[in-house]
């Protein structure tokens, strides 16, 4: 007598099984939610978001089958509320940076709360790649090699003037200033940045000459001999880049240094 046996497809779902329906592995807070979804390939985005708002759970035994059928019980395509937000929220975002949207989009972020980003940027306070050297250094000595390599970089001397564009928490205001002797100015956009690089000045004992100001890149005046711009430059937006840079032109004294970091993705070649 012939017997049918269960094969395993190349989703991981037995061939003759039930279809996976994904009302059946989550908790629901919202019953029309539940009715809506079922039967249905819901998209990933749309789930992720009930999950966030608290409208739907998952409880911890069904991770791993959520996880295996996510392909029959979930569509990864654009939906109606991507569209929406590139068309009200990235395309101004890259296209325009007035100096209001650029204030408001790294005041909500930035001004989460100094003990949020401290979770996982660690006593350094740093947002910037680090620097390791053998690998075996702990994410606060690699934060103090990176600031320390740049600032040998940019060969800082006693008494020299440094601004820091984007300074973030002001680590690299105040460590340059009490390593390197300079008289070091921040500038950001957050005022919990300032607060916490305020601090951090005071901490290290040279509010004599470091300051962290809130103050967008295009309003700063001043001339300096050295100018570092860290992982910044990509909030600057694209078609901004020529103005960035004529900017930093215009701060920068006859035979200064300037160094900047860009993270990005350079093109095979």
């Amino acid at each position: 007598m012939n017997q049918l046996h269960s094969v395993p497809s190349s989703r991981g779902i037995p061939t003759g099984s039930k279809k996976p329906d994904l009302t059946d592995l989550l908790t629901f807070t919202d019953r029309s939610l539940k009715q809506r979804w079922r039967d249905k390939k819901v998209p990933m985005s749309d789930v992720y978001e009930a999950y966030v708002e608290g409208r739907v759970d998952i409880a911890p035994e069904n991770w791993r089958e959520f996880f295996d059928t996510r392909h029959e019980t979930l569509s990864f395509r654009l939906t109606g509320s991507h569209v929406k937000w590139g068309i009200e929220r990235y395309l101004p975002q890259v296209a325009i940076h007035t100096l209001g949207q650029d204030k408001r989009i790294v005041s909500e972020h930035y001004n989460r709360g100094n003990d949020f980003f401290g979770f996982f940027l660690g006593e350094a306070m740093v947002y910037t790649a680090a620097y390791y050297e053998t690998g075996s250094e702990s994410l606060v000595a690699a934060q103090d090699a990176k600031i320390d390599h740049v600032s040998r970089k940019l060969r800082l001397g006693q008494g020299e003037r440094l601004l820091d564009i984007g300074c973030g928490w002001g680590t690299f205001v105040a460590r340059a200033a009490r390593e390197f002797g300079v008289k070091s100015y921040g500038a950001t956009l957050a005022e919990e940045q300032v607060k916490f690089g305020t601090e951090r000045i005071d901490e290290y004992g040279v509010s004599d000459r470091a300051t962290i100001e809130v103050c967008d890149y295009r309003k700063i005046q001043g001339r300096f001999d050295k100018i570092v711009s860290l992982e910044m430059v990509e909030h600057v937006g694209i078609k901004n880049l020529k103005r960035y840079y004529e900017k930093v032109h215009s701060l920068l004294e006859d035979e200064g240094l300037f160094l900047v970091s860009w993270t990005g993705i350079s093109r095979a070649r």
